[in-house]
């Protein structure tokens, strides 16, 4: 099973996925999943927010057959604000890849998807992506990640897998469906396009519901949907097919050899047990 790191698209302040299940129920508060990354947290998520927007909460993991619940700082901003912050690190994100003409799609996908979101706040949970390594040392590179600047890019890299020296394929052969036999370029492009499931939601009913309802996407994969939300592309001179993105990330994310049991963490090594 893969360990996955989500953007929502939110009415109140909370990161976690548990907690606005929880608000979800007990008094209405509603929220939508805008995006998934498998086994990673997507190269140009980290674009959307800066170190300012962090906020303080928790997750719970069990390690050596304890319950552990780890403090971390994780971002929440309004979504005219991400999609500026985004707008702004054009440049930046240009050149953490090393190709401006290469990254155009995938940047104008990313802004698109994240325009006309039906609630205000957009808000990330990468804690289970933390879990496939040390979930302290995760938890302080992110903050690292979200400093703005090249100084950020060793941070991104680590968080999100992505090997520098392989190049990711452009954008329409990534999303053609094209049986692709690079393993490290799949995965970096995976990073790239994002993982984004809402293109544009433009319209929201106002009214709770008494429990989450999952609503299928595409096989293998759900998302918590916003009640009455109206789905629809903007013109673009590209074409965005969500389902087909959410199948090209998924062929790239496979899980890897390392501890990827979704709620467990690796064992410290006996250095820092002390």
């Amino acid at each position: 099973m893969a360990n996955r790191a989500y953007l929502f698209n939110t009415s109140i302040p909370v990161c976690n996925r548990a907690q606005l299940d929880e608000a979800l129920v007990r008094d209405g508060s509603l929220y939508a999943e805008v995006a998934e990354g498998a086994n990673q947290i997507p190269v140009i998520w980290f674009f959307c927010f800066r170190r300012e927007d962090l906020i303080p909460a928790a997750f719970s993991f069990r390690q050596n057959g304890s319950v552990v619940q780890q403090k971390v700082l994780l971002p929440c901003v309004p979504v005219e604000k991400a999609v500026r912050n985004l707008v702004e690190a054009r440049a930046w994100f240009e050149a953490f890849v090393g190709d401006s003409a290469l990254v155009e799609d995938y940047w104008q996908a990313a802004v698109e998807s994240l325009q006309g979101l039906a609630l205000p706040l957009l808000v990330m949970d990468p804690t289970e992506v933390f879990l496939l390594n040390d979930p302290e040392e995760d938890a302080r590179t992110f903050v690292t990640a979200l400093q703005g600047g090249e100084a950020a890019f060793e941070a991104i890299r680590q968080l999100s897998f992505y090997e520098q020296h392989q190049p990711p394929y452009a954008y329409k052969e990534f999303m053609s469906g094209a049986a692709l036999d690079h393993r490290g370029r799949r995965r970096n492009s995976a990073a790239l396009l994002g993982g984004f499931v809402v293109p544009r939601a433009v319209a929201v009913d106002a009214a709770p519901l008494p429990a989450p309802a999952p609503a299928p996407v595409s096989p293998d994969f759900t998302h918590r949907s916003v009640p009455s939300i109206t789905v629809e592309r903007a013109p673009s001179s590209i074409s965005f097919d969500a389902a087909a993105a959410m199948a090209s990330a998924r062929r790239a994310c496979a899980p890897r050899d390392s501890h990827e049991k979704k709620g467990e963490a690796e064992p410290k090594p006996w250095w820092k047990i002390w």
